[in-house]
């Protein structure tokens, strides 16, 4: 929240540079409360749910960075994978509570799937995404 507001502050739908980013204003926008305390400190979180730090820490590095994504004067993409390198996000992917229960599920459904295969039976899979590699 406190990132969300820090990006709507002095932000108008006009000012977001491109039709995702005007979506991403308006739902940011729509579901934005002021916080009834202060800023939340990263160290307090962590303290608190050690599971999350992947997120906490890709939170951390973004977050801030979230008006500039929405005027169009950051990349998101350069934001996400510094110099295209895919190691600032491969904690998220790798060791976050949600991505694992996510990953052990598709890997249950396809290990399933692959069981009923009958001999010389082909199992054809498209990957359908984003194209960041979310479920490894």
């Amino acid at each position: 929240q406190q990132f969300i507001g820090e990006a709507l502050d002095g932000l108008t739908a006009a000012s977001a540079s491109t039709w995702h980013h005007k979506l991403l204003f308006g739902w940011c926008k729509q579901h934005h409360s002021k916080p009834d305390q202060e800023c939340v400190i990263a160290g307090d979180v962590q303290a608190a749910h050690e599971g999350v730090w992947p997120e906490l820490s890709l939170v951390s590095r973004c977050g801030p960075h979230l008006q500039s994504v929405l005027r169009g004067s950051i990349s998101y993409q350069e934001l996400l994978f510094p110099g295209g390198s895919m190691e600032a996000l491969l904690p998220v992917y790798q060791d976050a509570v949600v991505s694992s229960f996510y990953n052990d599920t598709v890997v249950a459904a396809v290990d399933n799937l692959v069981s009923t295969l009958q001999g010389a039976q082909l199992l054809r899979v498209i990957e359908v995404g984003a194209g960041t590699g979310g479920t490894a």
